[in-house]
């Protein structure tokens, strides 16, 4: 009986080893889901803002270089976890640049790293749960395209809009910066993805817009105003809008 009694403590201390050394999850994806904002630095420079949700077609990561003027962004896939720190992914749709960041569940805080084919570095940010800009702005566009469009800013900073042009729609989502920036991402009917940036200075909204095809054009608008058409996906009318703005 000894000897069975010695081998039980021997095998139960392996065990309790064995699961001391492994990772610990102290909750789910779902811990993370929300909206975060912070700036990327390194070889290039600028903003970034990600939403992350249950939905795939929602969690997104968007970035608008200062140096390039001209944004990126891409779907963010969920890693794992270790510990009460969660690891986010994604590879954007214009640079293809890849980017890694983890979440501090607790603190809401942001850290991670990003490269493409010429530049790297660092990202910091910070989970965002309210934001000043709430509420609406509208404004038009030009460039290889032009037409109107408009957006709608929650109180969490999460952005959902529209661009319009001889009557047909395209749609955009993304989030917004605390410190003005709104960067929304949409894909037209060729499935390439098209980023909208607007850069919020008192009442006034002025940026770029690009599609993955390489054409581009400047926004300008302002806030609290209904100029622009916030409908849905327009019906009929084939692609006027999307063959127009992106063209292959």
């Amino acid at each position: 009986m000894n000897g069975l009694n010695s081998k039980w403590i021997a095998v139960s201390i392996c065990i309790l080893v064995s699961l001391a050394m492994a990772p610990v999850g102290w909750g789910a994806e779902s811990d993370y889901y929300g909206n975060y904002a912070g700036r990327f630095t390194g070889d290039d420079s600028g903003v970034w803002v990600a939403t992350f949700s249950s939905d795939s077609n929602e969690s997104l990561f968007l970035s608008y270089s200062f140096g390039l003027e001209a944004g990126d962004g891409g779907w963010l896939s969920f890693v794992g976890e270790y510990g009460d720190t969660g690891t986010i992914r994604t590879t954007t749709e214009i640079q293809g640049s890849s980017v890694t960041a983890s979440i501090d569940s607790s603190s809401g805080s942001v850290s991670g790293s990003w490269s493409n084919a010429s530049n790297s570095g660092d990202l910091t940010g910070q989970q965002v749960t309210s934001v000043s800009q709430a509420g609406s702005l509208s404004g038009s566009f030009s460039g290889d395209a032009e037409g109107t469009w408009s957006c709608t800013i929650a109180s969490n900073g999460w952005v959902s809009g529209t661009m319009t042009s001889e009557g047909v729609s395209a749609d955009f989502e993304g989030g917004t910066h605390p410190d003005g920036y709104v960067i929304g991402m949409g894909t037209d009917v060729y499935d390439d993805d098209f980023l909208f940036y607007g850069a919020i200075s008192g009442s006034s909204v002025s940026g770029t817009w690009e599609s993955e095809s390489g054409n581009e054009g400047t926004v300008s608008g302002s806030t609290g105003s209904s100029g622009g058409s916030s409908g849905g996906g327009g019906g009929g009318g084939g692609g006027c809008f999307i063959g127009s703005l992106f063209v292959k």
